[in-house]
C-alpha cells in the first residue's frame, strides 16, 4: 500500500512539547493564562472501532479478528474497488489518525475504557457523569424518539459547573439528547455556544438539520470539516476574550452515511481499493480537523494550557463490523480492522460494544499505557477535577475522576465496577452458549424481535465480566485470562456468579423505569425476572 509523506510531525511536535514542558510537580492552576484556569478540550468520534487507529492497532491481527466473517475477509487477496486483503485495510488504519496518535504517545491510552453500547445512552453518561439508567435512558428511544422528554430537566448537567465557574462552554457537533422541548437545549444544559444536530445522524452534506444556538443555518461543504472550523473558531473566540474554556467536539465520523469525503483525504490513501481509502478517509479527514483545532491553540499559547480528552462513544456498529465490506450509492465502510479481536459491535454488551480508545493528555502529566478499568461517566469529574471545581452532592455523580493516573499518582481502582443494561441487537452469544441461538438470531429474526431486541445487562470488574440475557443463564468471562470473551467459565466459579449477580440486583433495584424503552423487555431487567436474578 503506497501512502502520500504524512503531513503530521508538526502536530506531533507541538503538543509533545506541551505535555513535556511542565514538570508533573507543575500545577496548570498556576498558570499564567486564563485567570489560571486550564482549559478542557474533550472530543468523541461516533462508532469508531477500538483498532480503527494507528495507535490501538497492535492489539489486532489477520488471526485474531472477533467479527464472525473474519474467514471471509482473510481469504480475499486481491484489491478491486468494494474489498481488500486484511493486510491493505490494516495499513490504512495504522495511518488514519496521525494527530490523535501523536496525543496517544504523549499522554495516557487507556486500554479498558467503557462508554455504552449505543449513542444516546453514551452521550447522556457522559455529559451527566451518571449511569443513565438512573433517570430512564436505556436506549436511543428514550431521549429522542417516538415523543421521549429527552434528559429529566431535575438532572444537573456538570457542564454548568465549568460556566459557572467563568469558562467559555461550547459544544460543537452531535448532541442527540433532545431538544424540542423546554429545557432540553444544549444552550439550557450549561453550553454558551452550540454549532450542530440533535439526531442519530445528519447528511454529511447539505443537511437541513444543523443549528447555531438555536437558529437553523446551512451546511458548507463536509460536515466534519464544517465543525472542524467551528471548533477553531470558537477556540479563537475564547483566548480573545482571555476566558478558559469548555469544548466539547462531537463528530459524526465514522458513523453513516458515508458519503465519500473531500478528495484530498481520499488522495492521502493508496490502497487500491476505493472503498478502503474513502472509509478511511472519513476518518482521516475528522483528525485533519483535529489537527487544525490544536494549531489554534498552539499559535494562541494554549496549549500547554489544555486537557485533551479523545474517545468514542461506543464500538463500530454491527452492519460495518459483521457484514463485511459495503460501498453503494453513498455508503461506504470497511469492517476490518475494526473492533479487532473484540467479540461483538456495538449495541452488543460484548466488549467489542463497550470497550473503546481512549486517550488523554495532561500537560505536565505522565505519558504511559494504562490498563485501568475507567468509564465514560470519568470524563466530565476528571475535567472538574482538573480544574479545582467542587461537585456539589445534587449531581449526583457516579463517574470519578481519573485524574490522579494522569499524574502518574495512581494506578487506578482495582476494586472499580461497571453495570449497564439495556436491550441487545446481537441476540445471543453463538451456538454453543444457548440452543435457541440460531432460531432467535438468524432463522428467525422475527421470534427476536416480537417483543423488542432481547433484554442484556452485564456487571464488569478488572478481572470479571458477567454478561445476562433474558432466556438464558448469564456467561462468566474471566477478563483477565480471556479479554476477548471466547470461554464462558460460571460452572467453575458459581460463587463469583452469586456475588456479580447481586451486584447487579442491588444496582438495578435503584436504577429508573424507561421513558420510552419497551416496558416488556425493561420488565426482564429486573431482579427476579428471568435469569436475572
Amino acid at each position: 500500500m503506497k501512502l502520500k509523506p504524512e503531513i503530521v510531525g508538526m502536530f506531533f511536535l507541538m503538543h509533545a512539547t506541551a505535555c513535556l514542558a511542565a514538570s508533573p510537580a507543575t500545577s496548570l492552576s498556576e498558570a499564567k493564562t486564563n485567570g489560571g484556569k486550564p482549559n478542557v478540550l474533550i472530543i468523541l468520534s461516533d462508532d469508531q472501532g477500538y483498532c480503527e487507529l494507528g495507535s490501538f492497532m497492535e492489539f489486532a491481527s489477520a488471526t485474531n479478528l472477533g467479527s464472525h466473517l473474519a474467514e471471509k475477509y482473510r481469504a480475499i487477496k486481491t484489491c478491486t474497488d468494494k474489498e481488500a486483503p486484511i493486510e491493505v485495510c490494516f495499513e490504512a488504519a495504522r495511518h488514519c489518525m496521525p494527530n490523535i496518535d501523536g496525543l496517544a504517545k504523549q499522554g495516557v491510552r487507556f486500554t479498558d475504557f467503557h462508554a455504552a453500547p449505543t449513542c444516546s445512552p453514551s452521550r447522556a453518561a457522559l455529559m451527566t457523569a451518571r449511569y443513565p439508567q438512573g433517570f430512564g435512558v436505556y436506549t436511543n428511544d428514550d431521549v429522542i424518539e417516538g415523543g421521549a422528554e429527552g434528559i429529566p430537566a431535575e438532572v444537573k448537567f456538570p457542564v454548568k459547573l465549568f460556566q459557572g465557574a467563568g469558562y467559555s462552554t461550547g459544544l460543537v457537533g452531535k448532541w442527540h439528547l433532545g431538544s424540542e422541548k423546554p429545557g432540553q437545549h444544549p444552550n439550557d444544559r450549561g453550553f454558551d455556544y452550540f454549532f450542530g444536530f440533535d439526531r442519530a445522524h445528519t447528511e454529511k452534506y447539505h443537511s437541513k438539520n444543523l443549528q447555531r444556538n438555536r437558529e437553523k443555518v446551512p451546511a458548507v461543504g463536509w460536515l466534519a470539516d464544517q465543525i472542524s472550523d467551528e471548533a477553531v473558531a470558537f477556540v479563537g473566540r475564547a483566548h480573545k476574550e482571555e476566558k478558559p474554556f469548555f469544548l466539547y467536539v462531537a463528530y459524526n465520523e465514522p458513523h453513516g452515511p458515508s458519503p465519500r469525503p473531500p478528495q484530498t483525504y481520499i488522495d492521502h490513501f493508496k490502497s487500491g481499493s476505493d472503498v478502503v481509502d474513502v472509509h478511511f478517509a472519513t476518518i482521516y479527514g475528522m483528525d485533519q480537523g483535529i489537527g487544525r483545532i490544536l494549531a489554534e491553540l498552539k499559535k494562541n499559547g494554549q496549549l500547554e494550557n489544555t486537557l485533551i480528552l479523545y474517545g468514542s462513544d461506543n464500538g463500530l456498529g454491527q452492519g460495518e463490523y459483521q457484514g463485511g465490506f459495503r460501498s453503494g450509492g453513498e455508503r461506504y465502510s470497511v469492517g476490518v480492522p475494526g473492533n479487532g479481536p473484540f467479540r461483538g459491535c456495538k449495541w452488543t454488551p460484548w466488549e467489542g460494544g463497550v470497550r473503546v480508545p481512549f486517550i488523554a493528555c495532561l500537560p505536565g502529566g505522565v505519558a504511559k499505557t494504562s490498563p485501568a478499568l475507567v468509564s465514560i461517566m470519568d470524563v466530565l469529574p476528571t475535567a472538574l477535577d482538573h480544574a479545582g471545581i467542587q461537585v456539589p452532592s445534587e449531581y449526583k455523580l457516579d463517574g470519578k475522576s481519573f485524574l490522579p493516573i494522569l499524574q502518574g499518582k495512581s494506578n487506578g481502582d482495582d476494586q472499580r465496577m461497571l453495570i449497564w443494561a439495556s436491550d441487545a441487537q446481537a441476540p445471543y452469544p453463538s451456538p454453543e452458549w444457548s440452543p435457541d441461538y440460531a432460531k432467535l438470531a438468524r432463522g428467525g429474526k422475527k421470534t427476536a424481535r416480537a417483543d423488542g431486541y432481547p433484554a442484556a445487562w452485564y456487571v464488569r470488574t478488572p478481572q470479571w465480566k458477567l454478561v445476562g440475557w433474558d432466556r438464558i443463564e448469564p456467561a462468566l468471562i474471566d477478563m483477565a485470562a480471556d479479554p476477548y470473551e471466547h470461554t464462558d467459565v460460571s460452572k467453575q466459579h458459581p460463587e463469583v456468579v452469586e456475588r456479580l449477580r447481586h451486584e447487579y440486583a442491588a444496582w438495578m433495584t435503584n436504577q429508573k423505569p424507561p421513558q420510552n424503552y419497551n416496558m416488556k423487555q425493561w420488565e426482564k431487567l429486573l431482579p427476579g425476572s428471568a435469569k436475572s436474578q
